[in-house]
């Protein structure tokens, strides 16, 4: 329970010390996570976005399946989805960060266990990896 895959993305790549997570409506964190009351579907929410936050994004669609090792996840998130009306700084790249969520409850407490792909604080865009669109 609450083990996912949270997929941090700057569709505007527009990320600095000012205009950054969670004010910047171009920054979403979006958690994907198996389902275990609907094997085969993906339970999506989206935070840190002002205009998302807590709620599920519409144009998200994701799948999971349950492995004997884990779980294998697949997203897709339409970027012009994510843009809005406002200026893009370069249509061609993004920023985006990829984390691994391990949650555990023992002894009634819960520990959160987190793997960044780049960086090491999830909430700050400007560590984050490029990805350039062709």
């Amino acid at each position: 329970k609450d083990d996912s895959v949270e997929l941090w993305i700057d569709s505007r790549g527009d990320a600095n010390f000012f205009n950054n997570m969670p004010n910047n409506p171009g920054c979403f964190q979006f958690v994907i996570a198996p389902s275990l009351a609907e094997p085969g579907k993906a339970e999506t929410i989206t935070y840190r976005n002002p205009e998302w936050n807590n709620k599920v994004f519409p144009a998200l669609a994701a799948t999971s399946q349950i492995t004997t090792n884990g779980f294998i996840v697949e997203a897709r998130i339409p970027l012009d989805a994510l843009r809005g009306p406002l200026p893009v700084k370069d249509p061609n790249r993004i920023g985006f960060n990829v984390s691994t969520c391990d949650s555990d409850e023992a002894g009634g407490k819960t520990t959160w266990k987190h793997m960044l792909w780049q960086g090491t604080d999830d909430w700050d865009a400007r560590q984050w990896g490029v990805g350039i669109l062709e």
